[in-house]
């Protein structure tokens, strides 16, 4: 079965549509939901900060006044919390968010919440724009973890550890607590060919720079990119029909030899590292006394808090995969 394309004919045959297409539909981008055809208006609604019926590579940001529109819209409708669906606001429409969330300022919002949903890269956090986001009523920040396909032989995270230290560090001065869930850091793992002894020493820094960490299974889309890792992983076992793209089960990384068990306690890892007691998680990096004991715990074998856990089910059945 040819891996790289779309499945165009395994959808004509398992749906009902009257008709078909590739790739998004201009013309629908700039419909803006109607929140009044639902019975019961819905509690949260996604909500866009670029305009997509531009050209590809032409992206521009929404007229600032439409934004404010359908927030307030869907405010009166009852929507009560907001996220931004944008996979990311670029460095170079930062004075154009800010112009932005200074108008969500001005905008009386009682009691709701506005959430940047893995959107927002920490190099993008600025000291201008970390001093407007409580105003705007931005109660959750999520950053999106940007990845760096130049390197022919490594796909690489863009961002460094120091440039989250210094986005928390804004953050932080500006009202939002580290270690509550106000701030969180998205990581992507399940990339082809890679190191997973890096990613979870990345996983575990980043629960202590931000707080709270979350792994995001990386998605493989058929002809989005043709970077040589890939292809050398779809080349060799470029099998899997179309269910067994689902990212859940990291299917780049298990055509490159890795096991869905690792990645399995990789997410029990992050489960861990996220667990709150009186709504803060615990910092197994620091240097407080119960911290060095722990660790010094896991080094000698004395402890094991994966075992605490509750156990992955262990139900889960995967296809065998064939030629």
């Amino acid at each position: 079965m040819e891996p790289i394309h779309l499945y165009p004919d395994h959808a004509r045959q398992n749906v009902a549509a009257d008709s078909f297409y590739r790739g998004p539909i201009a013309e629908a981008q700039t419909f803006v939901p109607d929140m009044s055809l639902y019975e019961t208006s819905p509690l949260c609604a996604g909500i866009q900060f670029y305009d997509y019926s531009s050209p590809i590579g032409r992206l521009r940001p929404r007229p600032v006044n439409e934004v404010i529109a359908e927030i307030c819209l869907k405010a009166q409708q009852g929507v009560y919390r907001f996220s931004f669906f944008d996979s990311e606001i670029q460095q170079q429409h930062h004075d154009d968010f800010c112009l932005l969330l200074d108008e969500l300022a001005n905008v009386k919002l009682k009691q709701r919440r506005i959430s940047l949903m893995g959107n927002i890269a920490p190099k993008t956090i600025t000291a201008e724009l970390a001093k407007k986001l409580r105003p705007a009523h931005i109660k959750e920040i999520y950053f999106h973890c940007s990845l760096n396909f130049a390197d022919p032989t490594a796909i690489r995270y863009a961002d460094t550890l120091e440039d989250y230290r210094e986005a928390v560090r804004l953050l932080e001065e500006n009202g939002f607590p580290s270690r509550t869930g106000d701030i969180t850091a998205m990581l992507i793992a399940g990339l082809p060919f890679e190191n997973l002894e890096a990613v979870t020493e990345r996983t575990i820094e980043l629960a202590h720079i931000a707080g709270s960490v979350i792994i995001v299974p990386y998605q493989y889309s058929p002809g989005t990119t043709n970077h040589p890792l890939i292809m050398r992983a779809l080349n060799q076992n470029g099998y899997f029909t179309p269910e067994m793209w689902n990212s859940k089960l990291f299917p780049m990384a298990r055509l490159s030899g890795k096991k869905i068990e690792d990645y399995i306690e990789l997410l029990r890892l992050t489960r861990l590292l996220n667990s709150k007691y009186r709504s803060v998680t615990f910092d197994f990096l620091s240097q407080s006394f119960v911290a060095q004991l722990f660790r010094e715990s896991i080094h000698s074998a004395g402890y094991d808090p994966l075992g605490s856990l509750d156990a992955v089910e262990d139900s889960i059945q995967l296809p065998i995969i064939q030629k």
